[in-house]
């Protein structure tokens, strides 16, 4: 019996993820279409400066909003998906009048600190008003991230895609126009753009109620997450200071050009993979973050996560190997060429990144925020000084390696803290499973050291193994409701 509920429940959590996947895979092709077509037209209009502005204002945002906000975003949603189903709205409550209060804080501090950033990132003071206007994007984004924080612990996914993908047609829209016709001046109110529309439409779509509780009450039932919050804070600054530093490095000491290039890169094999780990963790975290205290249930969750990211990682990286040319040159210019090195090297990270990615949202489940800032605080120091170093040595082929030998790091340094802190394991199939994923990674990566098209000889095995194994899950899955 006991066999027979594991298999229902596995089966259950794969019919789920597969729908959250299948909702999800129609937004984030939209979302990826409109990151693309900005991409291009900013390379296009403005050329490799376009693409730098872009990054380094786009990289100050994500490097302060999570500080502002204590990363509520991340440690909210384990607190209301964990909660009782009675202290859901006055956790919800709590959330909101949090982020609204640091939501104002935020955009008071970008403001002040607007000549700072310009100066960290160009050299000069001219460009501080471009920061200063960021301040408007921080507070839409921290009262919208209140109502997407309630909206994903409550597990009401639909709603959230929804607001995805209103927002990103609105915001493309409007955003490429000010591109159009202010050109350079233009990308910042474009990102701008982007946050005040994604407030707008959630507010028409989030389906949570609001309820009011006394500003005590607010204070009290916001202490836990928000003391996980700091700790998220306070690590996430670090991950994504890796990013705005280098390209800080890069604009300083190299130009707006090489970031541009770089950023190009860096958006291709980091930035739109990311959206499919968005996907899964919309459903994986408040799953996993239910189940956390169980470290058995717990441990069938990751592994089969693992198993999922596996299957749709091996083919994309295959194909990607093959038509890595022919991508750079369809999202960006002849001008980013220079870029293929870093790209067609980087893009096999991917599967470090996904194992590494499900081990880490268990020490957050966990709610282990001392634990979170060492991990992602040793991966934050060593990503910089391994992308300086390389750059520095052998450009953006460099790059490339550097971000393999990252994740590989990162892989270790989390299955350390999950094997041995939390005396969790991987079933014996998918440790089977991410070995095969290896070797077929880095066998399609040889071979398109020699030709473009022997990659695609790997494609049948690797397409037979993902195809009949998920075939095998939903088979079972409907055996089960049969019975």
């Amino acid at each position: 019996m006991g066999t027979l509920s594991r298999l229902r429940k596995s089966n259950t959590v794969s019919a789920r993820i597969f729908k959250v996947m299948g909702l999800f895979s129609g937004v984030q092709g939209l979302l990826i279409f409109c990151g693309l077509l900005r991409s291009k037209l900013i390379a296009l209009w403005i050329g490799p400066a376009g693409i730098g502005l872009y990054a380094v204002f786009n990289s100050a945002l994500q490097a302060l909003m999570p500080i502002t906000q204590l990363n509520i975003r991340q440690s909210a949603v384990r607190s209301i998906a964990a909660a009782r189903e009675s202290d859901r709205p006055a956790m919800v409550a709590a959330v909101r009048w949090w982020l609204l209060r640091l939501g104002i804080i935020g955009a008071a501090l970008m403001f002040l600190l607007a000549p700072v950033l310009s100066w960290f990132s160009f050299g000069r003071l001219d460009m501080w008003p471009g920061f200063a206007v960021l301040a408007v994007a921080v507070f839409c984004y921290a009262v919208a991230n209140a109502d997407e924080t309630a909206m994903q612990g409550y597990m009401h996914l639909r709603p959230i895609f929804k607001v995805q993908m209103r927002t990103s047609l609105i915001s493309i829209v409007i955003g490429l126009l000010i591109i159009y016709f202010f050109r350079e001046d233009g990308i910042v109110w474009s990102i701008v753009i982007y946050y005040i529309v994604f407030l707008l439409v959630m507010f028409r779509y989030c389906d949570i109620p609001r309820r009011r509780f006394s500003s005590a009450d607010n204070r009290r039932k916001g202490r836990e997450f928000v003391r996980l919050g700091f700790y998220l804070t306070i690590a996430g600054f670090l991950g994504t200071f890796v990013q705005y530093a280098m390209i800080s490095y890069l604009t300083k000491y190299h130009g707006e050009d090489v970031a541009g290039i770089y950023q190009s890169g860096y958006l291709i094999i980091c930035s739109y993979a990311g959206l499919l780990f968005n996907a899964i963790s919309l459903e994986y975290f408040p799953r996993l973050s239910q189940i956390a205290s169980r470290p058995r249930m717990a441990s069938v969750a990751v592994s089969h996560e693992i198993a999922i990211a596996m299957y749709v990682l091996v083919p994309v990286v295959i194909v990607f190997l093959a038509a890595d040319r022919l991508v750079l040159r369809l999202l960006f210019s002849s001008e980013f060429i220079v870029a293929l090195p870093m790209i067609t090297v980087g893009i096999t990270m991917l599967i470090f990144r996904g194992i590494s990615f499900c081990l880490a949202f268990v020490i957050l489940a966990k709610g282990e925020g001392r634990v979170y800032i060492v991990t992602e605080s040793l991966s934050s120091v060593i990503g910089l000084a391994l992308n300086i170093v390389f750059f520095h040595n052998w450009g953006y082929l460099g790059v490339g390696i550097s971000f393999i030998i990252w994740y590989l790091i990162y892989c270790i340094i989390t299955g350390w803290v999950y094997f041995r802190s939390f005396g969790m394991r991987l079933t014996p199939a998918v440790i089977r499973l991410i070995v095969f994923s290896i070797l077929v990674t880095a066998a399609a990566l040889a071979l398109r050291l020699v030709a473009w098209w022997l990659p695609l000889l790997l494609l049948p095995l690797s397409l037979w193994v993902s195809v009949s194994r998920l075939r095998g899950m939903m088979l079972r899955k409907e055996k089960e409701e049969n019975l």
